[in-house]
């Protein structure tokens, strides 16, 4: 999903406003798509300090410090 999907999404009215269904199933949808990248990104950012350990184990410089 990407950020225009959200920004562009529609929803249909109903009789007193919009189809709470659709806006729940909408919201349920962004909040597993938002967990999902989370997950992407803290496993990229272990294997990035893999790499970078890796790589100092054999003697390359990366020539900048780590900052958390």
């Amino acid at each position: 999903m990407k950020i225009s999907d959200i920004a562009n999404r529609k929803f249909s009215r109903a009789f007193q406003g919009y189809n709470i269904s659709e806006v729940d199933a909408f919201l349920d949808d962004i909040a597993r798509e938002m967990e999902r990248r989370e997950q992407d990104m803290k496993l990229l950012e272990l294997r990035n300090e893999m790499l970078i350990e890796r790589l100092a184990a054999i003697g390359v410089s990366l020539g900048m410090e780590k900052s958390e």
